[in-house]
């Protein structure tokens, strides 16, 4: 195995958060409507990964199954195999600033989900 570029390491490691974050969202209805206001919000956290919404969703909850020594095997794996919806998604620095948004939506989601309702009503009223 090569040594990876530190980039992709840190790339690696935030989209395993990704997943642990938003599979702690356990109702698919608010995960599938988190991700569909996050995806209008900014196209860049479209990561071309399920290709629907639903799709995102089961691979999302099909990764979380994994440990995360697992996830980075497998996510190491698709590197060396020059995957490039996995190399964009783990260089390009739109998709990790998206990644890195979608996630802390998540957590507010999870934490308090009448304020982060009443924060996406008044962006759809703006």
């Amino acid at each position: 195995m090569a040594r990876l570029d530190p980039k992709v390491e840190r790339g690696i490691e935030r989209f395993i958060k990704y997943i642990r974050r938003m599979d702690s969202i356990k109702n698919d209805v608010q995960l599938d409507i988190l991700l569909q206001i996050c995806m209008t919000r900014n196209p860049e956290s479209y990561t071309s990964i399920g290709i629907t919404i639903e799709g995102h969703r089961d691979f999302i909850r099909k990764m979380a199954l994994k440990t995360d020594d697992q996830l980075k095997n497998y996510f190491i794996n698709q590197i060396e195999n020059k995957d490039l919806v996995y190399e964009d998604i783990f260089t390009n620095a739109e998709k990790q600033h998206a990644i890195r948004d979608m996630a802390n939506a998540a957590k507010n989601v999870k934490t308090d989900p009448r304020r982060f309702a009443r924060k996406v009503d008044q962006e759809f009223r703006s």
